[in-house]
């Protein structure tokens, strides 16, 4: 039987930029000495291993010229199974040059791991950056910057998020490849995972079935409760939440008067459609006992459907967990405005915010009371010790949100690895037959 070979198409104007971030993608897959196939410099081996299986993928890099490639493909678009287009953020006929070339292979191949990937030879513009992004969006590719670090580990980020290259490896390790060969699963696990607030229950139990060989060991029986409610992230749901919080651009510190906020009306607002949020659940955990559904029982296709809407709900939570950090941030930095004001001069000359991107010079008339914006267009006029505590209560606010939507997200990484480990079982079982 002749072994699959799984093959990755890396697109891009520019060769160097392809070369680098391939060469990249094999420093952290530990594949610097690997040898390139049939010796051609565009064709390389990228080694990808995780807990679950490891996959030898061949690398074919082709550079691009006004929306086609220089050299044909050596393959039909069927015969890859994943698309990384490289770009360069700060030169706009970059992403010019293959974007309806990519667009058309998407067309005909929706590849699982569509990444449009992006560094910069210069300054990277705003508008360059939001162009890629729109058009992200409208095609189901991933943007990725590749400028951007991982932060530092704490408790108030997202466990394990990855950015830049390592974000680009994270996603080509959630594909299925044709090579990959199962690592044999541990016979001992037990896993479970409790309540949370996406009412999703994991149940991982390790039993001896009667009748089975010996050598087949204990078999995993992974439940998740199945509920139409619960299917999809509602977006609209997510999106009405982060509105709630209309903030305004925040002066800093040679602003004047006015502060980033909300009223308490809008945290009122959100609070309530959070508790909503948490009502549904619990009344759909209510209902989850009767209606689950073994995940050893579905097919492959059915769990890599479900799969691949975890990875969507995932990227769709985790950029409403960014929101919800950039607001809490914002009020942060207006508070220490506030402190800041409190021992200005009155003569002291400061720059005034007309719009985000327009100041004009001003003095200030009074450093007792501020005008604080509370969203939609209005302002009120605080003491610079109540817009203080205005602050701090937005503060304390966002920060028990981001705690709820932080576990949420857990739970789904959770469920993710459920549905891997039972695709993975059955991947071995297909092998063995």
């Amino acid at each position: 039987m002749t072994a699959e070979v799984s093959r990755l198409l890396v697109l891009g104007p520019d060769v160097d930029s392809n070369q680098t971030v391939i060469t990249k993608l094999r420093e952290l897959c530990g594949d610097t000495e690997a040898e390139p196939v049939d010796n051609k410099s565009d064709v390389s081996v990228l080694n990808l291993r995780t807990k679950y299986y490891r996959a030898a993928v061949e690398v074919h890099g082709h550079q691009m010229h006004d929306n086609a490639p220089v050299e044909a493909l050596a393959h039909e678009f069927h015969e890859y199974e994943a698309l990384v287009c490289v770009v360069d953020a700060s030169q706009r006929d970059s992403f010019l040059q293959m974007h309806r070339f990519a667009q058309k292979v998407v067309d005909i191949i929706p590849y699982d791991v569509c990444l449009l990937v992006a560094g910069s030879s210069s300054v990277k513009t705003a508008e360059n950056v939001k162009q890629m992004e729109s058009w992200c969006q409208e095609n189901a590719f991933e943007f990725v910057d590749l400028d951007t670090k991982n932060p530092e580990t704490s408790e108030d980020s997202v466990i394990d998020e990855k950015h830049g290259i390592e974000r680009v490896l994270e996603a080509l390790h959630c594909n299925m490849w044709r090579s990959m060969e199962m690592t044999p699963p541990s016979n001992s696990a037990k896993t479970t995972t409790t309540e949370s607030p996406e009412a999703v229950e994991i149940e991982t139990v390790a039993k001896s079935e009667e009748g089975k060989q010996s050598d087949q060991g204990e078999e995993m029986e992974d439940k998740i409760p199945v509920d139409e409610e619960l299917e999809a992230t509602d977006d609209s749901r997510l999106q009405t939440l982060l509105q709630a919080l209309e903030i305004a651009g925040t002066p800093g510190d040679n602003a004047s008067g006015s502060e980033d906020g909300d009223n308490d009306i809008d945290m009122s607002e959100f609070s309530t459609l959070l508790s909503e949020e948490t009502n549904k659940d619990k009344m759909a955990e209510t209902s989850a006992a009767q209606n689950e559904v073994n995940l050893m029982d579905l097919p492959l296709e059915q769990l890599n459907s479900l799969k691949g809407q975890l990875e969507k709900e995932l990227q769709q939570l985790t950029a409403s967990f960014g929101g919800l950090r950039e607001a809490q941030s914002r009020f942060t930095e207006s508070k220490d405005a506030l402190n800041s004001l409190a021992a200005s001069n009155l003569d002291k000359q400061v720059l005034v915010p007309l719009t985000a991107s327009m100041f004009v010079p001003g003095k200030l008339s009074n450093k007792e009371d501020v005008l604080v914006d509370v969203g939609t267009g209005y302002f009120v006029e605080q003491s610079v010790e109540k817009a203080g505590q205005f602050m701090d209560r937005k503060v304390e606010f966002l920060q028990s949100n981001t705690d709820q939507l932080k576990t949420v997200i857990e739970s789904k990484r959770n469920m993710m690895e459920a549905v891997l480990m039972v695709m993975q079982q059955k991947m071995q079982e297909a092998q063995r037959g």
